[in-house]
């Protein structure tokens, strides 16, 4: 039996308006990967199988990137992370579509007119960075990079997080710790002066036994860092920050908690009322 489709002219008009939609959409959805590579940056939320958070890829998060900085970025660029100082921002960059790990460590600096340039660029495909701060660890007045990297090492083939800090003096960046273990299996990290000590403590979101997580802080001694102290567990810890001297806050979701001081006492992280 023949079909039949109808008027041949209603269907010439319906073909045309098909067209022109499809037209329509595709322009804007170019026009939103064109901004989205130049103004989002990716923070990352690291998966794990304790704590019941994503598993497998990191949550992207639109947040804007200066505006001198995204002039500098190269066609189809996602900044992943990037933290920023007076005269330099560094970035971890992704350039390969991917919102959770980075190819590219880039530094823009300002030159002597006080225009920034990108002024330098390293292939970290292979580490897979996801977080990058900056802070004097070991108290000398140099800043040091610190990037959290998702890898395995020639000790230790699990893929998991590690830590990696490196300086960068006069355009060259030299490794300063590439452990292949700290904190034992971590999910996130911040950095900053703590406590009243030479350098800034690195603190950590560790995973504990249970589905559980706690806080370590770890210090530079010579060559190394070793653990100043931890707290006790909670089922799953949101966020941390630095309140204040030897203040931490973190946010919780611990039967009613929602929000935790702690505070160094005894070798031994404790909450507190303040």
């Amino acid at each position: 039996m023949k079909k039949t489709i109808g008027n041949r002219k209603n269907w010439k008009d319906m073909i045309g308006v098909l067209i022109v939609a499809s037209l329509s959409l595709l322009i804007a959805r170019q026009m939103i990967d064109s901004t989205s590579s130049l103004w989002t940056k990716a923070d990352s939320v690291q998966e794990n199988s304790f704590t019941g958070k994503e598993t497998g890829t990191n949550t992207l998060l639109a947040e804007p990137v200066p505006l001198e900085i995204a002039a500098l970025l190269k066609e189809r660029e996602t900044v992943i992370d990037y933290v920023q100082e007076t005269t330099a921002v560094y970035a971890i960059i992704s350039h390969s579509g991917r919102s959770d790990y980075g190819e590219l460590l880039v530094i823009f600096q300002k030159n002597k007119s006080g225009i920034w340039e990108r002024s330098y660029e390293n292939d970290f495909k292979e580490l897979k960075p996801w977080k990058i701060e900056v802070a004097d660890i070991d108290g000398d007045g140099i800043s040091e990079i610190l990037t959290a990297v998702y890898k395995t090492t020639h000790f230790d083939e699990e893929e998991r997080n590690r830590m990696f800090i490196f300086n960068y003096i006069d355009g060259i960046l030299t490794k300063k710790w590439t452990g292949s273990d700290i904190a034992g299996n971590w999910n996130d990290f911040i950095v900053g002066d703590l406590l009243p000590m030479k350098g800034d403590e690195l603190i950590f979101t560790q995973e504990t036994d249970g589905k559980l997580e706690k806080i370590s802080i770890y210090y530079w001694f010579d060559f190394g860092f070793l653990l100043l102290a931890d707290s006790e567990s909670y089922s799953d810890i949101q966020s941390v920050n630095i309140l204040k001297e030897n203040r931490l806050e973190l946010k919780v979701s611990t039967g009613e908690k929602t929000r935790v001081i702690l505070t160094l006492k005894d070798n031994k992280i404790v909450e507190v009322t303040d």
